[in-house]
């Protein structure tokens, strides 16, 4: 991987953010309501602070893997478990990918298609850009970021008609609430998935704009989201926002422009497959480099990740209700898995060094 820019990174980051944030909105809408924009941009300042406090001790330590950042901290035994409850999560991001995909396109397009097809559909294509390596998975990544760029720019402009900023007043009306609260950890716990991308850095050529190119692609992810989650608002109110499975595509199906543009929902789709199976290609690939030697070895531990896949998000995604019950569940657990552990770990990691 010794043509990973640090630029690469703007693209993987905001290809990972977006999709969550965007695509199920009404998961943190339902406990912030309106002020559900509010609790957003809280977090986005939690969240870069985070980020930006990683990468000062990376920078700092001189050192960019996370292998050996976890088993200096841990030691091998306890390092190496550490590390498999990262994998772990990442295979649960790896199942929310393929859940979500697949409960968006039986939801509103395919709804008489089998769920497995579509789950096939989905995980057995992402296995030849995953065993073609990290050009092939760069470049179908910088391509449909691009496309996500242009869709929202494209939606957000045809859409703005409909929408009624009114709805977002009176701002923090009821004060800080418990809801808006979660609501807020919520939103940190889905931003939390961007933290996906740490197996890549240690791979990329050259460290000196690696701070700059991250907080860049983070920053693209926050006000894409904050747009978003405002144009939710705005178009739905925050009662019907909060109570739609995923109303972004309900917002694009409104779309009219000079009687030949009637079909908004495609962009949304479009965005929705390509986001979300660029998302799962990274995440698979971050297990791999998490484990770099057992799969550069034998190819055939991605055909068994995506059997492991394959099997649970088959479980997960036969009932759409169940289905968003978990996702409200995942936000919680992502506060664990990719912010409360990452801190800890680095912390540690940065007090160790010093007092040896």
């Amino acid at each position: 991987m010794n043509t990973l820019s640090s630029r690469h990174l703007i693209f993987l980051l905001s290809c990972i953010g977006i999709s969550s944030l965007n695509t199920y909105s009404s998961v943190y809408i339902r406990l912030g309501g309106r002020d559900s924009w509010v609790a957003m941009i809280a977090a986005s300042i939690i969240f870069l602070s985070i980020a930006i406090y990683i990468l000062h001790i990376m920078k700092k330590k001189d050192c960019y893997s996370i292998r050996e950042i976890f088993h200096k901290v841990y030691g091998n035994t306890l390092g190496n478990i550490f590390i498999l409850l990262l994998a772990i999560m990442f295979l649960i991001t790896a199942i929310e990918s393929v859940g979500v995909e697949v409960i968006t396109l039986k939801s509103n397009i395919f709804d008489e298609t089998p769920i497995w097809y579509l789950i096939a559909f989905f995980v057995i294509p992402a296995i030849y850009p995953l065993l073609k390596g990290y050009v092939s998975i760069f470049l179908a990544t910088i391509l449909t970021v691009v496309f996500i760029y242009l869709s929202e720019i494209i939606t957000g402009v045809l859409s703005l008609q409909y929408k009624h900023f009114d709805y977002l007043l009176p701002v923090l009306s009821q004060g800080i609430t418990k809801n808006l609260l979660l609501c807020t950890l919520q939103i940190v716990g889905l931003y939390g998935a961007l933290l996906i991308i740490l197996p890549y850095i240690s791979h990329v050529r050259t460290k000196k704009t690696l701070k700059r190119d991250f907080i860049i692609g983070i920053s693209i992810t926050i006000a894409i989201s904050l747009f978003s989650c405002i144009s939710m608002l705005a178009t739905f109110g925050p009662y019907r926002a909060g109570n739609i499975f995923f109303p972004k595509l309900l917002e694009t199906q409104r779309i009219s422009f000079g009687g030949f543009i009637e079909f908004g929902e495609l962009f949304a789709i479009l965005q929705v497959v390509s986001g979300w199976f660029i998302k799962y290609i990274l995440t698979i690939y971050s297990i791999a480099l998490l484990y770099k030697n057992f799969f550069e070895r034998n190819k055939i531990f991605y055909y068994l990740l995506t059997i492991i896949v394959f099997i649970l998000a088959y479980l997960v995604s036969q009932n759409n209700v169940t289905f968003f019950r978990l996702l409200n569940y995942y936000s919680y657990i992502s506060i664990l898995g990719y912010i409360i552990l990452p801190l800890i770990t680095f912390t540690l990691f940065l007090l160790k060094r010093e007092k040896n």
